[in-house]
């Protein structure tokens, strides 16, 4: 979603759509779900909520909002790059060779 999306108004006409019930809407064109469309699916996480599954203690994330600016960022230059680490405690030093191991 972009800013244009946001200034545009729907043409939904609103007060149609919720005066009808579920009996009313056209699924004819839409292909029922069956079991073996169920058994095939896969689920994906886009890649952008995939940075996010990093669990880090509470005192090493309040470290790195300490340092100012973007926290985010830092923590992802540090664990891309472990040789930066070395201004670390001993504990985050481990942590971000877990992160980097084959």
């Amino acid at each position: 979603m972009n800013d244009n999306d946001l200034k545009n108004t729907s043409r939904t006409n609103w007060t149609a759509l919720e005066s009808m019930s579920d009996d009313d809407i056209d699924y004819s064109d839409i292909p029922p779900l069956t079991d073996d469309f169920f058994e095939k699916a896969v689920l994906k996480v886009p890649s952008a909520q995939g940075k996010n599954l990093v669990q880090l203690d509470p005192d090493v994330i309040a470290w790195f909002q300490a340092q100012g600016g973007e926290y985010k960022t830092l923590i992802n230059n540090v664990s891309s790059n472990p040789g930066i680490a070395t201004d670390f405690g001993g504990r985050e030093i481990c942590l971000l060779r877990q992160l980097n191991s084959p």
